[in-house]
């Protein structure tokens, strides 16, 4: 039997084996999660499984030391994640630096890691980087009586290259706190290059800044960027400018495209603007926003709340807002839902985005493999990586 069917075929497989057994330059897919039968002949039968993208080229990460090294100094280099890191509470020792490189998270998991706000996020700055298929759990940056100056993002504090592409992450449990008015966001503080980010979603986390421009995705945007497939349930709060996915689309920025997005969030501007898509747009261009819903809180003292500040150079296909609760709604505001008192009938209501409301108003969500209906929020979530 050939190495290649022992592989597909073998439930103790292990990625050191197969970094071992290959050069540097492997990546593959497999399916066999758990095998009956003989792994030294051809009787074995596959039980379950799922695909998996593993990524083996260049340098392996196996502990916490090798990831700050990584982080260390200004590199191109290419890396792959070969299993769960769990900080256990201890600090980022990286300094800040600029990585251009490719890092491969292989669907481990990075763990209660507290970021010191001068570094401000995992990653100082991305230019030109890959970074993808990696979860992030319970990972602190700054603390609420000592925050991290902005720019500033649990993943990524400045994108300052063209064409860094973030897809596949997953972020939980984590808190982020600033100050200044660059840009706070939940993946990237601020960009000023072409940027992507696909399939990417941050849950059950707490995104708070004393300055401008909080974003469940995005702080600041000041360039184009290509968003697709992302999920963001948090509480987000800023002074002003305070969004779903953006805090603020800068001026001079260039059309942005937003496709397939929920965000599920209590979103405050204490000052004003807030809004379930962009806090904020200060741009002069047309950008692009398709198959979108937001459900949740809009809080502003102002009135200065809605589904996006400055729409009408937004083109919104399928855009939705539904079973919302705000104060001082304003009249810019596409609400396509239903206001509603989350005391009385703000959860019952939800229960109207049945799987045919989805099939019918946001393009192909329910034949995505990337998204699973969950029949409790009544909302797609994004699946986890296998």
């Amino acid at each position: 039997m050939s190495f290649w069917r022992k592989a597909l075929v073998t439930s103790a497989l292990t990625l050191s084996c197969l970094t071992a057994a290959f050069s540097t330059k492997l990546s593959y897919a497999y399916f066999a999660n758990a095998v009956a039968g003989s792994n030294s002949s051809a009787n074995g039968t596959v039980m379950t499984g799922n695909w998996r993208d593993y990524h083996f080229e260049g340098t392996a990460i196996t502990t916490a030391a090798q990831f700050n090294a990584m982080l260390n100094t200004n590199n191109s280099n290419t890396y792959h994640l070969l299993n769960n890191i769990d900080f256990g509470g201890a600090s980022l020792t990286a300094r800040n630096s600029t990585f251009s490189g490719t890092f491969y998270g292989n669907s481990f998991t990075i763990s209660n890691l507290v970021v010191p706000k001068a570094h401000k996020a995992i990653f100082f700055a991305t230019s030109g980087a890959t970074i993808q298929n990696i979860n992030l759990s319970n990972i602190d940056v700054g603390t609420s009586g000592n925050r991290a100056t902005s720019p500033a993002g649990i993943l990524v504090a400045t994108n300052n290259g063209d064409n860094t592409n973030i897809s596949k992450i997953r972020i939980t449990g984590s808190t982020l706190y600033t100050s200044g008015n660059n840009g706070t966001g939940g993946v990237v503080g601020t960009s000023t290059k072409i940027i992507t980010i696909a399939n990417t979603s941050v849950t059950n986390t707490i995104i708070n800044s004393t300055g401008n421009s909080s974003g469940g995705l995005l702080g600041l945007m000041s360039t184009t960027a290509t968003i697709s497939d992302v999920y963001v349930e948090a509480t987000i709060t800023a002074a002003s400018y305070a969004g779903g996915l953006y805090g603020s689309l800068a001026n001079g920025s260039s059309s942005n495209t937003i496709s397939r997005a929920i965000v599920y969030s209590t979103i405050t501007a204490t000052t004003r603007y807030s809004a379930g898509i962009v806090g904020y747009n200060a741009s002069n261009k047309v950008h692009a926003i398709t198959d979108y819903l937001f459900t949740g809180q809009l809080n502003s003292p102002l009135n200065s709340a809605g589904t996006i500040y400055n729409s009408i150079l937004m083109g919104q296909t399928n855009s939705w807002a539904s079973q919302w609760t705000s104060t001082n709604i304003a009249s810019y505001a596409k609400m396509t839902g239903t206001s509603a008192s989350y005391a009385t009938n703000y959860v019952a209501l939800r229960t109207s985005l049945t799987t045919t409301w989805w099939e019918s108003n946001i393009s192909n969500i329910s034949s995505s493999l990337l998204w699973t209906y969950n029949a409790t929020s009544h909302l797609y979530n994004l699946r986890a990586l296998a």
